[in-house]
């Protein structure tokens, strides 16, 4: 069985991703001896010809996952490839899926090879595209998420979060597990996502970014350790970072034309909290610093993107260098 898991919404495909895993582990192979996931940017033909052909003494069903195939520079690789992938589906009980990212998607694929094995993958039966939810979609999903946690959510607490997070599902599902764990009772209201929200969530960052304008690195630095132990991705803080300097840079703009509070929150469509956190902290930062901080994250955010920057060592030198 041929698998491709693609599409923008990186939250669900990995999701899916880790349900077929830990299903495999849980159904065929309690030890995972039979779990091979290979690097899609590093294989050769060699390398991944010997992978899929090599089948086990004991034929023992194997799970193969290749991550982000099509971010590979040699795109020779790509013809073999779909030759040796037609040659072994219908001569194995093995699954191999081909995982890519939300940054890969066909329309990118100007190389006539590598089209036309995404096409063929796509093609394949149990195949599937993550596509952005709608909004019913991702209420939805919130839904379906909770049922985890054994805990059902209010639409105005649901749509609250959504416009909280907006299209970053990341953020969205780690508040969801907070917010889980801090409500005792089985139905969270929109009192319930405000309260916890602002008691972990926003003073979290705000205590970061505190730290990083008051250039205490020691504490910045422990307070990024400290997100990341609560589980909390580098991709998560990072987008966090760039989201809350933008905020503020947004609050600092509109504080010096002279807008109050309450207006300051009906423009920038924010929580009248986050405003009144960002008020108290745009004094220890002038506009022009405010704007510098956030070119700087923005210039991580590509690097990043585009594989030229290892983003746990971009993140400690941001905190130094502040």
């Amino acid at each position: 069985m041929i698998i491709l898991f693609h599409g923008e919404d990186s939250y669900r495909s990995k999701k899916a991703l880790a349900d077929l895993k830990n299903k495999f582990i849980k159904d065929v192979d309690p030890e995972a001896n039979n779990l091979f996931t290979l690097s899609g940017e590093k294989i050769d033909v060699k390398n991944f010809e010997e992978t899929v052909k090599n089948t086990s003494l004991f034929s023992f069903k194997r799970l193969i996952i290749i991550e982000c195939l099509f971010k590979n520079k040699k795109t020779s690789i790509f013809d073999p490839i779909l030759e040796i992938i037609k040659t072994q589906e219908n001569k194995t009980e093995d699954t191999i899926i081909f995982y890519e990212d939300e940054k890969t998607q066909d329309k990118k694929l100007t190389n006539k090879q590598g089209k036309k094995l995404f096409n063929f993958l796509k093609e394949q039966k149990f195949s599937k595209e993550f596509k952005k939810l709608s909004q019913q979609g991702k209420l939805v999903f919130i839904q379906k998420e909770l049922n985890g946690y054994n805990k059902k959510i209010t639409n105005s607490a649901a749509n609250f979060l959504l416009n909280s997070f907006s299209n970053d599902n990341w953020a969205l599902m780690n508040e969801l597990k907070k917010i889980s764990f801090s409500i005792d009772k089985e139905i969270i209201t929109l009192e319930d996502v405000k309260k916890v929200s602002k008691e972990i969530f926003y003073e979290d960052i705000f205590t970061l970014t505190d730290a990083v304008s008051q250039k205490d690195t020691k504490k910045s630095l422990e307070l990024l350790e400290k997100q990341k132990l609560a589980g909390l991705s580098n991709d998560f803080l990072l987008t966090m970072l760039v989201r809350h300097f933008k905020i503020l840079l947004y609050v600092k703009e509109s504080f010096l034309k002279g807008k109050d509070q309450g207006t300051i929150a009906s423009n920038l469509k924010l929580h009248p909290f986050v405003v009144k956190k960002s008020l108290a902290q745009i004094n220890k930062f002038d506009f022009n610093e405010l704007k510098d901080i956030l070119n700087k994250l923005i210039e991580i955010d590509y690097k990043n993107k585009s594989g030229k920057a290892n983003l746990s060592h971009a993140l400690f030198s941001f905190v130094t260098s502040i």
